[in-house]
């Protein structure tokens, strides 16, 4: 089954008929119950605008100059802003340019000879349970790309392959801490970016 909807428009226009109330609360928490109704259900999503990925949390913290995206997107965007209204209009707004950005590659790093260690959680009886440790291999390209002038940048593979930490850093020196490679090891594709 494939949930292809035009709903955006529609939640946007009046959202307290969907969630009951005119909140930002209100309508994070339908989201998150939409959210688990599609996997629940196994629902394929066919451009929905109302799934909104673990990604969105990162892109508000980009956006809105928080340091990290722990507190989630909604109380981010109510420590920004000063009434419900106000709130809303800058989660749609948030929302559409998420939905809309380009990504911008700024610098690569290539030929990462880094490993990880992880440990895999496997389905057992209906079950999370934890594996072995496992030794990985960090990918050999990772991308830096900003979509913005904000300040910040996300850190992705270029072969869509998992590592710690992937997604966004609020600046160059969290990177070099966390993922232990320095910027001189950077290849900087835009020397514009000021890093």
């Amino acid at each position: 089954m494939c949930l292809n909807t035009n709903l955006l428009d529609q939640f946007q226009k009046r959202p307290g008929m969907f969630t009951g109330e005119n909140t930002l609360k209100s309508i994070e928490h339908f989201l998150a119950g939409y959210q688990f109704a599609i996997t629940q259900y196994k629902i394929t999503q066919c451009n929905d605008e109302l799934f909104i990925p673990h990604e969105f949390h990162d892109w508000i913290a980009y956006r809105l100059h928080f340091f990290e995206s722990t507190s989630g997107w909604c109380n981010m965007i109510y420590a920004k802003t000063e009434s419900e209204n106000e709130a809303i209009a800058l989660f749609f707004k948030l929302l559409i340019e998420f939905r809309t950005r380009k990504p911008h590659v700024v610098a690569r790093v290539i030929g990462c000879n880094k490993k990880f260690q992880q440990i895999p959680f496997k389905n057992k009886n209906g079950n999370m349970v934890m594996g072995e440790t496992e030794i990985r291999q960090y990918p050999d390209t990772i991308s830096l790309i900003t979509y913005t002038d904000d300040p910040g940048f996300f850190a992705y593979s270029d072969t869509q392959d998992d590592f710690p930490f992937s997604g966004f850093f609020p600046s160059i020196d969290l990177f070099e801490n966390f993922i232990g490679i320095k910027r001189e090891e950077l290849n900087i594709v835009d020397n514009n970016w000021h890093y």
